[in-house]
């Protein structure tokens, strides 16, 4: 008989799962989240803290994790929509996209981030207001960007 090859197990799915049962539930969750739609903010390797809350606790700056297409998501909130009932969401990396999401689908706000042991909070007035400019500056930094990525490298790429 030939070997079996190992299955997926879903992990991120299983851990998508407890994350949202843990908010769900009221309770306050800490985490590592992966992907680059939060940079520089949030990188892989940072941990993360979530607070429960529901849509009266949402404002313009937070970063909130939320259900999207199926999916658990960091975003930062840009805009509240239809006396709040909507949540336009968008990545700091992003220099194009804006989701919406109706405000129930938010489970939780960012309250501080831990990167090298350190922490930093990012739920203040300060940090919502600089995670704004840097959204607001998303027509200065796409055309950087474009122009950033059809630089050559200076080192060849892979693993």
């Amino acid at each position: 008989m030939p070997p079996t090859q190992p299955q997926p197990t879903g992990t991120t799915l299983d851990a998508s799962r407890i994350v949202a049962g843990l908010l769900d539930a009221h309770e306050p969750v800490t985490f590592a989240p992966r992907g680059p739609s939060m940079h520089p903010v949030l990188r892989d390797g940072d941990l993360v803290h979530i607070e429960p809350t529901g849509a009266a606790g949402v404002y313009t700056g937070a970063i909130v994790l939320v259900r999207y297409k199926g999916r658990l998501v960091l975003h930062r909130v840009v805009a509240l929509r239809e006396q709040g009932s909507m949540v336009e969401l968008a990545g700091d990396a992003a220099v194009e996209d804006v989701q919406r999401v109706p405000a129930s689908d938010v489970l939780g706000k960012v309250i501080w981030r831990q990167r090298n042991q350190v922490r930093r909070r990012l739920d203040t007035p300060w940090a919502r207001w600089l995670g704004m400019v840097w959204h607001k500056l998303r027509p200065i930094r796409k055309p950087w960007f474009h122009v950033r990525r059809a630089r050559p490298h200076d080192h060849p790429s892979g693993p």
